[in-house]
């Protein structure tokens, strides 16, 4: 019975919300954002057939509220279960959400949506988590359509020559033996089109597109930007166990070092053994993690 509920009670609240849009574009967008949130536990909880649906459902509703005028203003900040960022100029939103599966594996969507001050009007592009379909994802410029997915947890942005550059951090229950964090970072195509990657993380003695960290799962990992320092702060990994050799990454653990990433001349370049102290994340809570 609960199956055909909540179709059934979509259908009313989208009637409603057909309503008063000509009349009030805000009053739809709140209504559009009170039927997004009844789809919370059908999201995180039940069976992975159930879910997928339900996330169907979700998905094309929030692309319809993104579409609404005005929406690029709306905050949506009910909607604790997905991720919501813009960067410090304003110019973009990039929305993300994590659907856990019975596996212990995660599946990842999302939204960027850009903003145009001239036209005064935003574009929506949907994202799909392709991006682990390739052999080597750390080397590669990606598209929406071969987005890899994670979970955005902050926006660092930065200029040099006039050129802004985005940074993400991320985070991806992957598996329920290793979880990751990632670096990455967003431009835009001429066309407006989101891109994702570009080769300036500095990794040993070349740079890569993005940076993508191993570890053993339920691990707390440090991956956060510091504001004192600067820079970029994360765990040095290790073996779990001394004496290993390379080790899988579900025997990788925080040392207790830190290093980081600095930004000079557009490229984020690697610094060993900062001075940092790496309280919990805020964040951290607020991830699903595998079942």
């Amino acid at each position: 019975m609960k199956r055909f509920f909540l179709p059934l009670l979509l259908l009313c609240s989208l009637s409603a919300i057909r309503a008063q849009a000509a009349a009030d574009p805000r009053a739809q967008l709140v209504q559009y954002e009170d039927s997004l949130k009844r789809f919370e536990q059908e999201l995180f909880k039940g069976k992975d057939v159930d879910k997928a649906a339900a996330n169907r459902r979700f998905a094309a509703l929030l692309e319809k509220a993104l579409a609404t005028e005005g929406s690029f203003q709306f905050p949506f900040d009910s909607l604790d279960f997905i991720s919501r960022l813009k960067p410090d100029d304003g110019s973009f939103r990039i929305i993300t959400w994590n659907i856990p599966k019975e596996d212990g594996t995660h599946e990842y969507f999302g939204f960027v949506q850009t903003w145009d001050p001239k036209t005064k009007q935003s574009k929506q592009f949907k994202l799909y988590n392709k991006g682990r379909e390739n052999r080597n994802p750390e080397i590669l410029k990606l598209g929406p359509e071969k987005w890899y997915g994670a979970l955005y947890y902050k926006i660092v942005q930065k200029t040099f020559r006039k050129k802004k550059y985005y940074t993400l951090l991320g985070w991806d229950g992957n598996t329920n033996v290793s979880w990751k964090k990632v670096i990455d970072v967003i431009s835009f195509r001429t066309d407006g089109t989101p891109e994702f990657g570009d080769d300036i993380f500095q990794v040993g003695k070349r740079y890569q597109h993005r940076v993508i960290f191993e570890f053993k799962a339920e691990m707390t990992m440090a991956l956060r930007w510091d504001d004192e320092l600067k820079m970029i702060v994360f765990d040095f990994l290790a073996p779990e166990y001394a004496g290993m050799s390379n080790p899988p990454p579900q025997f990788l653990i925080s040392s207790g070092r830190y290093d980081g990433y600095a930004f000079k001349k557009g490229k984020w370049n690697y610094v060993a053994d900062v001075n940092a102290r790496s309280p919990k994340s805020k964040n951290d809570s607020k991830y699903v993690t595998p079942h």
